[in-house]
């Protein structure tokens, strides 16, 4: 899973090849480049910082760190990351602070839960940024997940709504033009 965990020089030169693949087939699919990623399992060397600024990925989807390959050891590093913040080649970082994850926490309360955070994240003029995985919205076992997460993600949105009447939703490369207004 951890697709970008490389160990050697060797591992770093075939995941750039994996990259610059999927770059391109994803822009040959949907017409256009695409302007984020998200490293499987948050695991990502920093040396494919310039590859992706150069096929045009202004930013990184994830948690509040990464975990960087050492290759003399075979560790990770673990690299901190905020909101906003920008790396040497211009690109940001977007961290996620709030999860819709019913499939996996089947107990938790998802509403309180993420209105808690957006609070949370709007006191700090920060935005929201709710994680999820596919898992919570495919029916292809288990027609019921989808149907049941789907009702769940509207009740979330309407609480949203209705918490704060002018809240905008947007993708991760539309708050990515927002942070970099001038990058296009």
């Amino acid at each position: 899973m951890a697709a970008f965990d490389v160990e050697d020089n060797i591992d770093l030169q075939n995941v750039e090849n994996i990259i610059t693949d999927g770059l391109n087939i994803f822009n040959e699919i949907f017409g256009y480049a695409s302007k984020t990623i998200i490293a499987p399992c948050y695991i990502w060397p920093s040396q494919i910082s310039p590859l992706l600024s150069k096929k045009g990925v202004k930013g990184y989807q994830g948690i509040s760190y990464q975990f960087n390959p050492v290759f003399s050891n075979a560790t990770h590093q673990k690299k901190l990351h905020y909101t906003g913040q920008k790396n040497n080649y211009g690109q940001r970082y977007l961290v996620r602070n709030a999860f819709f994850e019913p499939t996996l926490f089947l107990k938790q309360n998802m509403v309180a839960e993420i209105i808690h955070r957006m609070k949370t994240a709007f006191f700090w003029k920060k935005p929201l940024i709710i994680g999820s995985h596919r898992i919570n919205y495919i029916g292809s076992l288990d027609e019921a997940n989808r149907k049941n997460n789907l009702q769940k993600l509207a009740t979330v949105l309407s609480a949203i709504l209705k918490e704060c009447p002018d809240v905008e939703f947007m993708s991760s490369d539309g708050l990515i033009d927002l942070m970099q207004p001038n990058d296009h």
